[in-house]
């Protein structure tokens, strides 16, 4: 599955939400630049009464205003080239793992560690020994030197369950995305997270800096993994 279909296949999701959202109480006026993007999708979602639920209630809301910063359009096509060129190592991890959307591996491996296959995908540590930050002494199993595959398989499996999850569309790796991360950038902070949004009008400024280490006024240089998701529903 080359970027073109899965990009086709995002404004497939994309149509199904817009035909099922209600319009909103008030327009929202798109901003002067980048031109306004299409609305969010809309998705089969749990039970309201899940907590997941008020998340992708979030994640749906901030797709729709989202609009990509001009000045990011290069750093993004980056990304994407490197995805469709390692496709056939993504896609296998995916297919070991039953993972429907195969380039949320790459994007989540471009978050954590620059898309360097020397490093796990749990955190960007070196494949040479165990993971020393968190999550640390990862993976369990086998012994090091680890292959990316490898790494890669535990982090998803083990430590993030994605083989047993099954919403695949845009809310539903909306979540998977922050989960990723982490949720302490919406619990503590009350902003959206870099991690998500960076490279779009969502987000501003913030971030973690290190474990546990919050600076208000740092702004993430990295491009968000729902700004990559943006982009490539865009991609017809």
């Amino acid at each position: 599955m080359k970027l073109l279909a899965v990009a086709v296949r995002l404004e497939e999701l994309a149509k199904e939400i817009r035909d099922s959202l209600s319009p909103p109480p008030e327009p929202v006026p798109p901003p002067p630049a980048p031109p306004a993007l299409p609305l969010p999708p809309a998705e089969p979602s749990p039970s309201p009464t899940s907590p997941i639920q008020s998340y992708k209630d979030d994640y749906k809301r901030k797709w729709a205003l989202a609009t990509i910063h001009a000045d990011k359009i290069p750093q993004i096509e980056r990304v994407v080239r490197i995805i469709q060129n390692n496709d056939s190592r993504y896609q296998s991890v995916a297919n070991q793992l039953n993972i429907t959307y195969w380039p949320l591996i790459g994007i989540i491996h471009n978050l954590e560690s620059n898309m360097d296959f020397f490093t796990h995908l749990h955190n960007g540590d070196p494949l040479i020994r165990r993971t020393t930050h968190v999550p640390i002494g990862r993976p369990i199993l086998g012994h090091p030197p680890f292959t990316w595959e490898e790494s890669a398989i535990d982090a998803l499996s083990v430590d993030q369950h994605w083989n047993t999850w099954n919403d695949w569309t845009i809310t539903g790796m909306g979540y998977l995305l922050e989960r990723y991360n982490g949720f302490g950038y919406r619990q503590y902070h009350n902003i959206p997270s870099p991690y998500l949004w960076a490279g779009t009008n969502i987000y501003t400024s913030g971030r973690y800096i290190g474990d546990g280490k919050f600076d208000p006024n740092s702004i993430s240089q990295q491009i968000g993994g729902m700004t990559i998701l943006k982009f490539l529903s865009l991609m017809i």
